[in-house]
């Protein structure tokens, strides 16, 4: 009788469990414990129960027991309201940024558009707290960082101490990427309980990875693309905003979490008309960011199924590619008319001597910034339509577009010997730029977003505590 009743018994505590997970995966589920995420004062550790719960880890129970039982809970979540409410200062307006390294450290558009985003926060009149994930100190960098009084702290042990401290005091909190993010959430939402938390995705790692499957056949990548997936819109539906860097990201993000609030904040640049005319102008450009397989893939496409037939029409052409963290399988396509670089300091002079930039990308997604920076120059490009996404450009208006080499090809030898064609591209895209990704324009969505400004009609500069801030650049790293 013993052995049955206990065997009885085991079956309803399993049974008991299954439902109780089964709860967990429902839409309800997934409403509630948002909703307790974003707004109930709970400590960090049963934040990050949430996110396990979510993730379908299998010591998520185990782990909610311990947590329970774990003395003080309730009256720690109290101290922190309470500790939370006397550092918030409405007149005192901070704003803590997360990356996984300091800002401006690299050529990466990320990086140089989190240190525009920084500079605007700045003009707007916000004091910043910047954390990088990494506990390596660059002392440069920092130190210019630390001279527009911008706050720099390196770890995530360093960061979370920070938070269980002064947290309160945040009236923003701005996470970059969705690893960062991820990470960070359980300790921002329970220690920044005053703070509007903002997720800058950046660009939605899984629909990359899905277009790389594509062309690759690579089925690897599927586990990649379900991690992705759950992290990104985790962080969606976790967060009071997100930032999207192009509307068919935002789009895409709402059809997965219809009630999510997402904000466009595209890639920023300076416009930098040219200098050199057309008939001084030689070669051929591309510059990426070499992290990414994405540019890896597009140039050795273009040297290999495009370059040929385009040296057959113009034999002294040269191909020059620039970027940071170049491999050696790009360094192998060196030959006379293909120069592999790697990371310049100043990619200006090229886009001055090169007379075309090509952005033959065949995957990849969010705001393309090969061919954006180009035509933020004035440097005409020829792109795939991959490569021209995200900025609403239009063939034959601000550049030209062709996918299948044959056409490529053709449409940089035409481009190259039609100097009218030239000058029409590059004045357009121009104007296209200045009106939807200059500084002046994110000043105008960062305001939007933040809520918050001194003085909306400042131009050149701005002061915080009678100190003049300099106007911001996109070419200039913090």
């Amino acid at each position: 009788m013993e052995g049955k009743y206990l065997l009885s018994n085991s079956k309803n505590i399993l049974m008991k469990g299954w439902k109780l997970r089964r709860f967990t995966r429902s839409i309800w589920f997934n409403k509630l414990s948002r909703q307790a995420y974003k707004n109930l004062p709970l400590p960090w550790h049963i934040k990050q129960w949430i996110k396990k719960i979510y993730l379908r880890q299998p010591d998520a129970w185990g782990m909610l027991q311990k947590d329970i039982r774990k003395p003080g809970t309730t009256r720690e979540a109290l101290q922190q309201v309470a500790a939370s409410a006397k550092q918030f200062d409405p007149g005192d307006p901070w704003v803590l940024v997360v990356d996984s390294w300091l800002a401006g450290t690299d050529q990466r558009v990320s990086s140089i558009r989190l240190s525009v985003i920084l500079c605007l926060l700045r003009e707007i009149g916000f004091r910043i707290t910047f954390v990088s994930d990494s506990e390596k100190h660059l002392a440069h960098h920092q130190t210019a960082m630390e001279k527009d009084g911008i706050n720099v702290l390196h770890g995530f042990d360093v960061a979370r101490s920070h938070l269980e401290q002064t947290g309160g005091k945040y009236h923003f909190v701005l996470l970059s990427g969705p690893e960062v993010t991820f990470r960070y959430l359980p300790y921002v939402r329970a220690y920044a309980l005053y703070s509007k938390v903002i997720y800058d995705a950046v660009d939605l790692h899984w629909i990359r990875f899905e277009r790389e499957m594509q062309i690759s056949g690579d089925r690897v990548l599927l586990d990649a693309i379900t991690q992705f997936r759950r992290v990104e819109l985790y962080n969606t539906a976790r967060t009071d905003l997100v930032l999207a860097v192009t509307d068919e990201e935002k789009a895409r993000l709402l059809i997965e979490q219809p009630d999510a609030k997402v904000n466009v904040l595209p890639n920023i640049y300076d416009i930098l008309p040219p200098k050199t005319p057309f008939r001084q102008r030689r070669g051929l450009l591309f510059s990426g960011d070499f992290w990414h397989k994405s540019d890896e893939d597009a140039v050795t496409f273009f040297v290999q199924d495009i370059f040929p037939r385009i040296t057959e029409k113009i034999p002294d052409l040269v191909f020059y590619i620039i970027g940071s963290n170049i491999s050696a399988s790009i360094e192998s396509l060196r030959s006379t008319n293909v120069e592999p670089l790697g990371a310049v300091p100043d990619i200006t002079p090229y886009f001055e001597s090169c007379r075309i930039f090509v952005a033959p990308l065949r995957f990849g997604t969010g705001m393309k910034s090969e061919a954006g920076h180009s035509l933020s120059h004035g440097l005409p490009s020829v792109a795939t339509r991959i490569g021209a996404e995200g900025m609403d450009l239009c063939h034959e208006k601000h550049l030209l577009i062709a996918d299948n080499p044959e056409d490529f090809a053709d449409m940089v030898i035409r481009l190259y010997n039609d100097e009218a064609l030239w000058r029409r591209l590059s004045a357009e895209s121009l104007i296209h730029l200045t009106t939807n990704y200059s500084l002046a324009a994110a000043r105008e969505r960062m305001i939007r977003i933040f809520a918050r400004t001194q003085d909306e009609s400042s131009q050149g500069e701005c002061h915080e505590n009678n100190t003049a801030i300099p106007a911001c650049s996109a070419n200039e790293s913090l």
